[in-house]
């Protein structure tokens, strides 16, 4: 699709779990055209200065597209880097709106390294943009900026159309407060502008304005188990994956009752961009959880509380780093694409991960470990982070229960 808007080539993609038959009988990406948007200017940029073909990209093996210019190809792959970035700095500037300096830096510390914000970074997803639209519309909802809030929300929406609860929850959050007429229509300008986008877009691949190629993936039958996914299920289960959440949530009632209104604004827009998910076939195949990464930053947020530091956040912290090593150091591709909800216990994400480094089969992600083979040194690295991980999880059990026994 970037290469479509940047060059006018043929837009139609390969048959796989994510795309959908468009009007003309060609198969289209149901993703939105928000992440092409941005890519555009890298695509441009890596075309023009680092010119000439080779990278070929895996998915779209053998066929007439699958060649990509090879300066494009890597520029493109900073753009989660860009995103990681951005995410940093709005946790930065939402925190700086209750907490000081050295409180907000510690959080935006803790959350991004502590969580699987670093490894997605790293990878293509658009979730991490995602994340940053929720955070910058949500910094200028509290600061009655409404243009702001609806280029961040409305930018959402060409990613993903479920941000049309979080539209509502703003649109709501605007209408309770006193903001002059002007400003409000000037946020429905600006959304109206984004969501014309979006439509127009779903014409032109399915010839209808409100499909958006998502709707085979939700039914409510999956109620019955994301649940469990999200919370006990070792290849997904969120606090596994970004263990300051655990701490943030013990936070949580005393960060309620100083700012109520802000919470209560934190809350819904992360919850009504999540809470969908609960019916949708999976939790997203990635590094934990995918799918509620975008969730992740605002529910981080109480942590500014935790100034001056106390030892939970240096163990929620380490233990945050440790888990996302793994991805971090390593390729995780390949236990991206094997683990599955449906495996067993230790078959999926970052557990999958761990056996594929004890094996020898993740290749090393830092180009001057290349040369050594992974398998004489790994097993007694990831030996000791196993004891590091129980211990920090043993502190942490301790320190929660402490807490809200005082609280």
């Amino acid at each position: 699709m970037t290469r479509w808007l940047a060059t006018g080539a043929d837009a139609n993609t390969h048959t796989s779990y994510c795309s959908a038959p468009g009007r003309d009988g060609k198969m289209y990406s149901h993703y939105g055209i928000g992440q092409s948007l941005l890519q555009v200017p890298l695509y441009w940029a890596g075309s023009r200065f680092f010119p000439g073909y080779g990278a070929e990209d895996p998915w779209h093996a053998g066929q007439p597209y699958a060649t990509y210019p090879l300066g494009a190809y890597l520029c493109i792959a900073l753009e989660n880097c860009l995103a990681g970035g951005l995410v940093a700095a709005w946790l930065y500037r939402v925190c700086r709106r209750w907490f000081s300096t050295r409180a907000a830096l510690q959080t935006v510390a803790v959350a991004v390294f502590g969580t699987m914000i670093w490894p997605y970074a790293r990878q293509s997803f658009g979730e991490l943009w995602l994340a940053a639209c929720l955070l910058g519309a949500t910094w200028h909802l509290l600061e009655a900026r409404p243009a702001g809030a609806a280029f961040w929300l409305g930018l959402g929406f060409n990613f993903k159309p479920v941000v049309a609860l979080p539209i509502l929850v703003g649109t709501l959050y605007l209408l309770r407060r006193p903001v002059r007429r002007g400003s409000l229509l000037a946020y429905g300008m600006v959304l109206a502008g984004w969501v014309g986008l979006a439509l127009w877009y779903n014409w032109i691949r399915f010839g209808s304005l409100f499909e958006f190629g998502y709707e085979r993936g939700f039914a409510l039958s999956h109620l019955g188990v994301m649940p469990y996914n999200y919370l006990l299920n070792p290849a997904y289960a969120i606090w596994i994956y970004a263990p300051p959440l655990v701490l943030a949530a013990t936070r949580w009632p005393s960060f309620w009752r100083r700012h109520t209104q802000d919470a209560a604004l934190l809350l819904a827009v992360a919850l009504s961009y999540f809470l969908p998910y609960l019916a949708w076939h999976d939790p997203g195949q990635g590094w934990g959880p995918r799918l509620f990464l975008p969730a992740l930053p605002l529910l981080l947020l109480p942590l500014g509380l935790l100034w001056p530091p106390s030892w939970q956040i240096f163990a929620v912290g380490a233990l945050g780093i440790l888990a996302q090593l793994p991805a971090v150091l390593f390729d995780p591709s390949p236990a991206l694409i094997r683990g599955a909800v449906s495996q067993p216990i230790l078959d999926g994400g970052l557990w999958l991960q761990l056996a594929d480094i004890v094996r020898g089969q993740a290749p090393i992600d830092l180009w001057f470990l290349r040369e050594y083979p992974p398998g004489f040194w790994f097993v007694p690295v990831v030996a000791t982070l196993g004891v590091l991980m129980a211990a920090a999880g043993a502190l942490l059990l301790r320190g929660g229960l402490a807490q809200l026994r005082h609280q």
